[in-house]
């Protein structure tokens, strides 16, 4: 079973996703944009990392047209 964990901070990860990882069976995909983040589970845990580009605050309220295209962007990936 594969598990995908959205981590996109540095603080949630000794509280809250280091707790979730020991709970989950199978193989567990750890998804952020960090750099920080990707390289802190590649060197601690075998978890595997996905990579996304987007932008975490995706959300604008002052243009609406980028927040379609940030929209469209996720969904991509």
């Amino acid at each position: 079973m594969k598990n995908y964990l959205f981590v996109t901070t540095m603080s949630s990860i000794y509280y809250l996703v280091f707790p979730l990882i020991k709970k989950l069976k199978g193989e567990v995909y750890i998804v952020t944009q960090s750099d920080q983040v990707e390289k802190f589970f590649k060197e601690f845990t075998d978890c595997k990392i996905i990579r996304t580009n987007v932008n975490q605050n995706f959300y604008n309220t002052k243009n609406i047209k980028e927040n379609f295209l940030n929209i469209f962007r996720i969904r991509l990936e």
